[in-house]
């Protein structure tokens, strides 16, 4: 393998480890109810998801894996949406937190699994 490929390979887990701290540190702003500082993280997850899906090719990310974070991308997405509206009708109170955190523990199992084959990929 080449130079530039082992670093793109480098570089998508980092992404991918990035992401995955960042989801946990998401489920634990929901549960201490800070919406505000949650948007900053829902959009930061979601331009390295952007950027682990533009180096899909380059490091071979099966077609499944990529479904995988296009999906992990548009619940982030949303979970933004809700909160957002939430937030302009002053309705913070009414988010289910317990339900986000679902859904975030979802996408952080299954982009663990991302990981491990981006990783075996690699060597």
């Amino acid at each position: 393998m080449d130079v530039r490929k082992r670093l793109t390979y480098v570089y998508t887990l980092a992404d991918i480890l990035s992401v995955l701290e960042n989801i946990e540190e998401i489920k634990r702003l929901h549960r201490a109810k800070a919406w505000e500082i949650l948007l900053d993280r829902y959009s930061a997850v979601r331009r390295r998801l952007v950027s682990i899906q533009g180096s899909a090719a380059a490091v071979n990310i099966s077609r499944k894996d990529n479904i995988v974070v296009m999906n992990a991308i548009g619940h982030f997405r949303t979970m933004e949406q809700e909160v957002e509206r939430a937030r302009s009708k002053k309705a913070q109170d009414e988010l289910d937190s317990a339900r986000l955190n679902e859904i975030a523990s979802k996408v952080l199992d299954e982009l663990n699994g991302v990981m491990i084959s981006i990783r075996q990929a690699a060597e």
